[in-house]
């Protein structure tokens, strides 16, 4: 008797639980990303660095590049001082690129982390507020996990609204 009742208070607990609502939206994070003020701001500020670390590191490979060729043209010996701190410049230049590749990447991880803390922050609110179980990203088709949603699932406009957007 016992197990025929632990039996039927298993099958009503699992069939409970198999027939919860679940709420379930979907946000479109790329576009929150990329399309808000705030991340096209940053990112022209950083496309506005890149130019002129490009631009000076592009004027400095010129310099190198007619420093070699005068150089070259005046066969300057291979063991002499003008070549010596051509070679010394140029392994500057290098590691000098380097660096600057670098600290943008970096510069661009700092942005996008602070972006995406944010954005995750004001799709965890909104999530709350509306008492939702999942919240999928809804990115690109073919690109993500939502392959249709009804538009009314779509809390991307509150996300923005929630970030000032």
């Amino acid at each position: 008797m016992k197990n025929i009742l632990l039996a039927i208070t298993s099958v009503l607990i699992i069939s409970t639980i198999a027939f919860a609502e679940y709420r379930i939206a979907f946000v479109n994070v790329t576009k929150l990303l990329n399309d808000s003020p705030e991340a096209k701001e940053k990112r022209s500020s950083l496309d506005a660095r890149a130019k002129k670390t490009r631009d000076s590191l592009e004027q400095q490979r010129e310099e190198l590049r007619t420093t070699e060729k005068k150089l070259r043209d005046a066969n300057t010996p291979e063991n002499s001082k003008e070549v010596s701190a051509l070679k010394s410049k140029a392994r500057d230049f290098e590691r000098s690129m380097r660096e600057s590749e670098e600290a943008l990447r970096s510069e661009y991880i700092k942005i996008n982390r602070s972006l995406s803390e944010r954005l995750i922050k004001a799709i965890n609110a909104i999530a709350k507020e509306k008492a939702l179980s999942i919240v999928l990203d809804k990115g690109e088709l073919g690109r993500s996990a939502v392959l249709f949603g009804d538009k009314q699932l779509d809390i991307t406009d509150l996300v923005e609204e929630r970030m000032g957007v």
